[in-house]
């Protein structure tokens, strides 16, 4: 670990995967157990902790589709 983070400071890791097969992103910021996915509309789920109550996570449908040679940002608003 070097200097900028304390030891004692907790660390999330960010998971992401693509399937190209189903031309999906998957980005998982935590556990995934007692977790509902709400479709924010447009190809765009994301994951949601019922007992964190918090976002855990998104999928996006149609990925490359969207984003292929493309520098595009998406924001989705995200109401707990």
């Amino acid at each position: 670990m070097d200097g900028r983070h304390k030891q004692n400071k907790k660390v999330t890791q960010i998971e992401i995967t693509y399937e190209k097969d189903t031309d999906t992103l998957h980005i998982f910021t935590g556990d995934q157990k007692h977790s509902v996915a709400r479709d924010m509309g447009n190809g765009v789920l994301v994951q949601y902790n019922l007992l964190l109550k918090k976002p855990v996570g998104a999928i996006i449908h149609d990925f490359e589709r969207r984003f292929a040679g493309k520098h595009r940002s998406l924001k989705v608003p995200i109401f707990a």
